[in-house]
């Protein structure tokens, strides 16, 4: 994880902005048969029927939840897992979570997920030797922003030109990067990074699963924020990530990123979620 001086300011109210604009994508990529990837927006879970290819993009009153569910197993059992992780997303109460400290905040996520590590295990771990799901939530209110995430898939943030990575892989290779073994670049495509070290679908009485928290403070300058699956980052260059993110809002910033990955050559399903943030400034993340 990368932190920064610049995500520890001292709190800055949020100006009048009630909601904010995101785009979300997904693609079955140009190798697998199915996509396994879902997302979830706000009580909007689609069926993974339906997101061979899908993109939405519009304005979401805060407080917010989005997140990225990225499957695996045979089969369907990957498209149900990342299914089943939506669904139960959905019955979080966001206006709730507004009301809690930073604190409480992080034990209702933790709670959540660790009942959702259940479900799916109860629920899936009859279909194959490996059914699972990774989480990366955005949550977004008037004061603070967390990322939340278990597993590998990532979360970003682009402010000022500067893209940094502020999720904590739960795999082998970012075990490697912790341990000073491999650098900073390497933990992105060492051949370890798929192997996972936490996800929801593990055994209870093996594993509890714990997510990994990032707060910010709402930012002086327009900040854009990004989730995605690891498929994003396959073989796509941080540099043109962080140039796709930094367009105007006329763009599809995240049906850009997703075929940009698929361009580049990744092997995996492809899914982006994107939310800018207007600062005190008029500058541009």
């Amino acid at each position: 994880m990368l932190f920064d001086k610049f995500f520890q300011r001292k709190r800055t109210p949020m100006k009048e902005q009630t909601t904010v604009p995101y785009w979300a994508a997904t693609d079955v990529g140009t190798v697998r048969k199915t996509n396994q990837d879902n997302l979830y927006l706000m009580q909007n879970v689609q069926s993974y029927q339906k997101l061979r290819q899908y993109r939405v993009n519009g304005r979401q009153e805060l407080p917010l939840l989005f997140a990225i569910c990225d499957g695996m197993g045979g089969g369907e059992d990957g498209e149900k897992a990342s299914e089943l992780v939506a669904q139960q997303l959905a019955e979080l109460d966001v206006r709730y979570l507004q009301t809690l400290s930073d604190e409480a905040f992080e034990r209702e996520l933790t709670e959540k997920l660790q009942q959702i590590n259940n479900a799916v295990f109860s629920g899936l771990s009859n279909c194959g030797a490996l059914v699972g799901c990774t989480t990366t939530i955005l949550y977004v209110d008037r004061q603070r922003i967390f990322f939340v995430n278990i597993g590998d898939s990532p979360g970003f943030v682009l402010s000022q030109g500067r893209l940094q990575a502020v999720t904590q892989a739960d795999n082998r290779a970012n075990q490697m990067y912790l341990m000073g073994k491999i650098t900073e670049s390497e933990r992105w495509t060492h051949k370890t990074k798929n192997q996972l070290t936490q996800y929801l679908g593990m055994d209870p009485e093996e594993l509890l699963v714990s997510p990994h928290f990032f707060r910010m403070n709402h930012p002086d300058v327009t900040t854009t924020y990004l989730i995605g699956s690891d498929g994003l980052i396959d073989k796509c260059d941080f540099s043109n990530i962080a140039r796709l993110l930094g367009q105007d809002e006329t763009h599809q910033l995240a049906y850009e990123l997703v075929e940009e990955a698929k361009c580049a050559g990744s092997r995996d399903n492809v899914t982006a979620i994107v939310v800018r943030v207007e600062g005190n400034k008029n500058d541009i993340g």
